[in-house]
């Protein structure tokens, strides 16, 4: 079973003027689809973006950097499936596996990435 996750992505000042994306995909693609179709309505590249819904078995935050999800996902596929961890996530039954990633520190993981 594939991990998939699709986020909705819209501009920060009108977060229901969005569109859907399956991650992960380059913040700048994302951008630009936004921008072609009439989303994004500020002149400047810059203009805050968030996610306002998400399908995914973890929780996503609407500020959450598109790039630092791009990198979970990538990370969590390269997990065997054999894993339960990877099976209990991708099922979204997490519980089941025994894993509480509520005292999981994303912010500090990201940090060692870089």
């Amino acid at each position: 079973m594939e991990l998939e996750v699709r986020v909705f992505v819209a501009p920060a000042i009108f977060p229901a003027n969005g569109l859907w994306f399956d991650l992960p995909l380059n913040e700048n693609t994302i951008r630009t689809r936004l921008q072609n179709t009439g989303k994004l309505f500020g002149l400047s590249w810059n203009e805050p973006i968030i996610i306002s819904d998400y399908e995914a078995p973890f929780a996503v935050d609407a500020y959450a950097s598109i790039r630092e999800l791009n990198i979970l996902i990538d990370t969590l596929r390269a997990i065997k499936s054999s894993d339960v961890f990877f099976d209990a996530m991708v099922s979204g039954d997490l519980k089941a596996a025994g894993v509480d990633l509520s005292v999981f520190d994303y912010k500090q993981y990201f940090r060692t990435l870089n």
